[in-house]
């Protein structure tokens, strides 16, 4: 039996388990550049946090619990942070050992994106306790603010965009 056919399937899982480390090694560089290309859009979003009661026309009520809000999710955000810092210092040490364990590297991995996407589900509850404490009126112009500075991703691939408003988001807002 010919060496490659029989251990076909070992072979492909360690290529398809190469790219996901290489994927997590690119991602990490991009991400480390990325961040610091960031400060322009972090900016933007602490510069709304500074103005949204002046251009909303907050009370002095709603400015305070604004505030107490965004420093709560600041918190748990920079924690989050943090742990998703660790994670990646983890996978570079095992990535940098002379014969890495993938089984660890993809557990790593796993990990990271849990952490990440409790980062996105707090971003939203965030979002949606800053929109509680708008009133009717200052809802329409807080959504607006919103979709400004957080924009949708896009569609991906394949997604039918029928459920969408026909034309272009950037031309609406």
């Amino acid at each position: 039996m010919n060496y490659f056919s029989k251990y076909r399937y070992a072979i492909w899982t360690i290529i398809v388990l190469v790219i996901i480390i290489l994927t997590a090694v690119i991602s990490s560089v991009v991400y480390d550049h990325h961040k610091t290309m960031m400060p322009e859009r972090v900016g933007h979003f602490h510069n709304l946090i500074k103005t949204l009661p002046a251009e909303l026309g907050f009370t002095p009520e709603q400015t305070v619990k604004l505030n107490e809000i965004h420093q709560d999710f600041e918190k748990v955000a920079q924690s989050l942070s943090k742990q998703m810092e660790d994670k990646q210092i983890l996978i570079v040490e095992e990535l940098s050992k002379p014969a890495p364990d993938t089984v660890v590297l993809t557990k790593l991995a796993d990990e990271m994106g849990g952490i990440y996407i409790q980062l996105k589900h707090q971003s939203i509850q965030h979002i949606l306790q800053m929109r509680g404490i708008c009133n009717p009126g200052q809802i329409e112009k807080f959504n607006r603010l919103t979709r400004k500075l957080i924009g949708p991703a896009g569609p991906g691939p394949g997604i039918k965009m029928e459920h969408r408003d026909p034309g272009d988001y950037r031309k609406r807002y």
